[in-house]
């Protein structure tokens, strides 16, 4: 044999098993292998293939529902739309179809009947409740649910029959089985009576109150009122609104359309809704309103297009949303989220900003060149975005200062060009008045502004400024000096941990609390920074406070507290310009009087007695060993309860001082709620503490009880679960 014979008579073998390999696929493809009928050995349904399956009908209560695997689209990957056939035509339901597929799939039998042992008529098999049937490919499965099984409890009979089917015969099924082989054939009927995504709308067409209201899209993606050219955009809130209503009205119950149409012409307060796709297919027409005349309290809606249907729906107060379309309208500059936002550009006159977002944070093109901290490019975006405005109904540009406006901001989403990837607002100078307005290039709507948000969208280099201003050592702290108003204090650091209350004279100092002061200075940094300079809106010109940091090396920061601003307090270093936001949590500890406050803590290992008045009972404690005992008093405790009033005076602790004397205060101590004493002795000295529990408060946010030690001015707050729980035990 030739080389070329012999490779010919190869090639020709080689072709000979494919072809046969092909075929045997192909009849196996179509039949029940013996490895699959041992794999699926216990499942009702011997063979299951769910690709092959092409139709699904029950027949249950004299009707049958007949639903059919649609063509699949030429882009579509998963399996094909399932339709209803009989007896209404149209889509299906495809989660019930799913999931009565999957019972079919995965349903096994518990115990196999013998024919010989069948009664068709005892086992409820002549006349089944339902029968599902099931066609996939040369195998026609009918599967009739009987009656009730003696063993287990819920337990059912179950007949396999069909064309070419192998293993029929009669089985017992638990009742989880057969609930799910007897599905509500409602359930085949698609209960979304709106049939396109907010995200496939178009346009938006009501009628209510004899009154019509138009959304539009336009170029950019968002809705307008009236034309897409012409009309003011629709709130990024009052579409989301809109469309999740949309979403909710799904059919509890369905109804003739005959009938439901002949109920809403009835009415006189049925919404109409025309909802035109961006795809070239039919507009869906719905109305909802009437009484459902099934279940009080639902409403009807009728679909006529497209796929007529008509059913009950939970009231979705449409009419409500639609109302009053002037609350549709946006008053945001931007439509944007934060991460959303991938470049800023301001242009300011001469003055250009240019932020850009890079893979690792934000970097900043103009003024000049710099990467930025990602906090704070963040904390300004999300604060421009906040920016809501007044929408006038009828603006002039020229008196407005936005006829030709030298002041643009735009904002870009992605890193596309295209249309409706950038959005744009130009902003008025500065008016005699101090206004400021906005113009939205989309729609050309103009909004009224808070003068104050001018500062946001200023074209300056704020974001390259430092936002650490102090970063020392716990010891590197000497000297904080805190004034607020006429009130001046002074805490000295010697040594690390030691510390002196310079002024004001004559009160011992909380160490927790001064450290407090330390850590919460000793790294001072910036929440943002908002202005290149204090406008006079910030508070700054009366101060809350102005506190002064010196570390070891002599060197001082002095920083000026004004007015509140979103997480935290305008601030300014005396030294510069620039205004900046510092931590609310810094302010609060700053304005915390650091007073000592152990005299109020009875020590259970140190006091010798204690001593304990209320309005009406007075009781009297005296050191026994370890313990306490009772000596005197009006009321007359037992040991445990001995031990659980002074476990509680050991947990009386004050948040703070909050005045150093209760002149010119509300508290009116010459009543009090508890009156405390007690007395420590350490070798040959005694020492005496004597607190007074006035009028209940509250305190940031916290209810506290104002209290005073006997002999000090100073007025302090305390929980007043604390207080409860000492009273509760006398």
């Amino acid at each position: 044999m030739t080389p070329a014979s012999r490779s010919l008579w190869i090639n020709g073998a080689l072709l000979f098993v494919a072809v046969l390999t092909s075929v045997v696929l192909v009849v196996t493809s179509r039949s029940v292998t013996t490895a699959e009928r041992q794999t699926r050995a216990r499942h009702l349904l011997t063979a299951f293939r769910l690709d092959d399956v092409s139709q699904v009908s029950v027949d249950k209560a004299g009707e049958t529902w007949v639903v059919r695997r649609g063509p699949r689209e030429p882009d579509q990957d998963a399996g094909a739309r399932w339709q209803l056939v009989s007896p209404l035509q149209g889509d299906a339901e495809e989660a019930t179809i799913d999931q009565l597929l999957r019972t079919a799939q995965f349903a096994t039998w518990l115990r196999h009947i013998d024919d010989a042992d069948v009664d068709r008529e005892r086992f409820g098999l002549d006349s089944p409740k339902v029968v599902v049937s099931i066609d996939m490919g040369e195998l026609h499965y009918r599967v009739r649910l009987g009656g009730a099984a003696p063993s287990p409890p819920g337990a059912s009979y179950v007949e396999v029959t069909g064309e070419g089917v192998k293993d029929k015969g009669v089985y017992v099924i638990g009742e989880s089985t057969a609930d799910d082989l007897d599905p509500d054939v409602e359930d085949f009927r698609i209960r979304q009576i709106i049939p396109y995504a907010g995200s496939a709308l178009r346009a938006i067409d009501v009628g209510i109150d004899q009154r019509r209201v138009e959304l539009e899209r336009g170029d950019d993606d968002a809705f307008r009122i009236g034309s897409r050219e012409a009309g003011t955009r629709v709130g990024t809130e009052a579409l989301d609104r809109i469309l999740l209503t949309f979403s909710r009205t799904v059919a509890k119950s369905f109804l003739p359309i005959g009938e439901a149409q002949r109920i809403q012409s009835g009415s006189r307060d049925v919404l109409s809704l025309k909802l035109t796709p961006k795809a070239k297919e039919q507009p869906a027409l719905i109305s909802i309103g009437g009484s459902c005349p099934t279940e009080p309290g639902l409403v009807v809606a009728v679909r006529t297009q497209p796929k007529p249907s008509a059913a009950c729906i939970d009231d979705v107060r449409l009419h409500e949303l639609f109302a009053r379309p002037e609350l549709l309208l946006d008053h945001d500059l931007f439509t944007l989220r934060p991460d959303e936002v991938e470049a800023v550009e301001i242009a300011q006159g001469e003055r250009h900003l240019r932020l850009l977002r890079a893979e690792d944070g934000f970097v900043l093109r103009e003024p000049s060149d710099g990467k930025v901290s990602t906090e704070a490019a963040v904390a300004r975006i999300k604060e421009m975005l906040e920016v809501r405005g007044e929408l006038l109904s009828e603006p002039d540009l020229s008196e407005l200062g936005l006829a030709a406006s030298a002041h643009r901001v735009t904002l870009s989403k992605a890193t596309s060009q295209e249309r409706g990837e950038r959005e744009t607002i130009e902003l008025s100078g500065t008016t005699p008045d101090g206004k400021l307005f906005a113009r939205r290039l989309s729609d050309g709507a103009v909004l009224a502004l808070n003068p104050t948000s001018r500062r946001l969208f200023t074209a300056d280099g704020l974001l390259l400024l430092d936002e650490q201003l102090l970063d020392l050592n716990p010891d590197g702290v000497s000297e904080i000096r805190v004034e607020r108003g006429p009130a001046l204090w002074v805490l000295r650091q010697p040594q690390r941990g030691e510390y002196e209350l310079v002024e004001p004279t004559g009160y011992a100092v909380d160490p927790a609390l001064a450290s407090a002061w330390i850590e919460g200075t000793r790294q001072l940094s910036v929440e943002r920074w908002v202005a290149e300079e204090d406008d006079g809106s910030f508070g700054l010109a009366k101060p809350l406070l102005a506190f002064a940091v010196t570390d070891v090396q002599r060197k001082t920061l002095r920083v000026v507290v004004g007015g509140r601003a979103a997480g935290g307090y305008f601030a300014r270093v005396t030294d510069r310009p620039q205004v900046m936001v510092i931590a609310k949590e810094l302010v609060d500890t700053l304005t915390m009087l650091i007073v000592d406050r152990s005299g109020f803590t009875v020590d259970p290992d140190l006091a010798v007695d204690v001593e304990l008045r209320t309005v009406d009972q007075v009781v009297k404690l005296e050191r026994l060993g370890t313990g306490f005992v009772q000596t005197d008093g009006t009321l007359q405790l037992d040991p445990p309860r001995i031990t659980e009033l002074v476990d509680a005076l050991g947990l009386v602790r004050p948040e703070a001082a909050i005045a150093l004397s209760s002149n010119g205060t509300r508290y009116d101590f010459s009543a009090p709620v508890l009156d405390v004493s007690f007395r420590y002795v350490d070798g040959a000295s005694k020492t005496e503490h004597h607190y007074v529990v006035g009028p209940g408060d509250s305190y940031r946010n916290l209810s506290v009880h104002a209290a005073r030690i006997v002999g000090s001015d100073a007025v302090y707050v305390i929980p007043r679960q604390q207080i409860a729980r000492v009273l509760e035990l006398l």
